[in-house]
């Protein structure tokens, strides 16, 4: 992971052009995943990885950045802390930190002392922070989102961050799934296999649809149906 900072005015594209010398090493394949400032690099085949590591420094340079220390991963390694997960491509997964998930667990228990105390009241900015952590990890966590829905439905109450906002029925529920997080669901594969089904819905308050293999079922509230396919799997 890199994180970069200006070490000098930015050059104009004439200098820039006639300053750098190098040029990428042929045959020399990457795939970079960046994020604002922070970039992974992952160089196929293992052989290429101290070449392109000292290209992608040399380019860097040549750019008139520079890469802050503290903040860069030059060791090669099959497994990298990135964005509040583990990349680990020698198991082919994205992984929680176990730090990570004890703080997720004592936010989320946390919030659900204070919201059986105070009548299902807590904080703006207690709620806040615990979905920035709950969302940082939704590679490896991929039920996330699902069970962060009716949290952020509620945080949008006019209140102030230090004023208290009330939690619905359906965020406490997943306050209590957040709160006993299945084992399974700390990890999630890095490349995922072709759909075996495609299942398409859509819901809102009031009503919900769904389409399975051209077959349409709808319903209203906390209506439940189950839509099977041609192998029987529900």
């Amino acid at each position: 992971m890199l994180t970069w900072y200006f070490s000098m005015p930015p050059m104009p594209p004439h200098q820039l052009l006639m300053r750098c010398g190098n040029r990428q090493p042929d045959h020399l394949g990457a795939c970079v995943l960046p994020y604002l400032d922070d970039f992974l690099f992952a160089f196929v085949p293992e052989e290429q990885v101290h070449l392109g590591d000292q290209w992608v420094c040399e380019s860097i340079e040549c750019l008139g950045l520079s890469c802050h220390p503290a903040k860069c991963q030059w060791k090669p390694s099959r497994s990298v802390y990135h964005l509040d997960i583990i990349v680990n491509i020698a198991s082919g997964l994205f992984q929680v930190p176990a730090e990570k998930f004890r703080k997720l667990l004592r936010l989320a228990v946390g919030l659900q002392v204070i919201a059986k105390k105070d009548c299902h009241l807590v904080q703006k900015r207690g709620l806040a922070r615990f979905c920035g952590s709950a969302q940082s990890v939704k590679l490896a966590f991929i039920p996330a989102p699902l069970f962060l829905r009716h949290i952020y439905d509620d945080i949008v109450q006019p209140v102030g961050w230090s004023g208290c906002i009330h939690l619905s029925w359906a965020s406490l529920q997943d306050l209590d799934w957040w709160a006993d997080i299945p084992a399974q669901h700390c990890s999630a594969a890095i490349h995922l296999g072709p759909a075996a089904v495609v299942l398409s819905v859509h819901a809102s308050r009031h009503s919900w649809g769904a389409v399975l293999h051209s077959r349409i079922a709808r319903g209203k509230g906390q209506q439940r149906i189950t839509l099977r396919t041609s192998t029987g799997r529900s």
